[in-house]
């Protein structure tokens, strides 16, 4: 942990792919999770950070983990979901919008997690 930058904090990013570990200090995690990392401080590939949903910790590779750059937005009608990959909330909630995919949808934190939503 020596080339792990620990003083760097809030800073949030996003899997893209799944990761299965392939060393005991690694971090497994799914597509779409929201991780609070420590970059390599020699710009290394490798980053140590924490899950935000359920507070596991190990190594992932960077490329798998870019940055997120979150955007607060305050939802405007309540919408349920209709699968698990979509975020259910109502009408005031404050969102973390953390991608815009098209002009009507987007990907949204919510207790760690990025899940589908509805954008206006």
């Amino acid at each position: 942990m020596a080339d792990i930058d620990t003083s760097t904090s809030d800073l949030r990013v996003r899997s893209l792919y799944p990761y299965e570990t392939q060393r005991a200090e690694d971090l497994s995690f799914g597509e779409n999770v929201v991780i609070e990392a420590h970059p390599s401080k020699f710009g290394g590939d490798w980053w140590y950070g924490t899950t935000v949903n359920d507070g596991r910790s190990g190594f992932s590779p960077q490329p798998y983990v870019p940055v997120v750059e979150p955007v607060q937005a305050t939802a405007l009608y309540s919408y349920e979901g209709s699968s698990p990959d979509e975020l259910s909330f109502t009408e005031g909630d404050a969102l973390t919008v953390v991608n815009r995919l098209e002009s009507h949808k987007g990907r949204a934190e919510w207790d760690g997690v990025v899940c589908a939503m509805p954008a206006a």
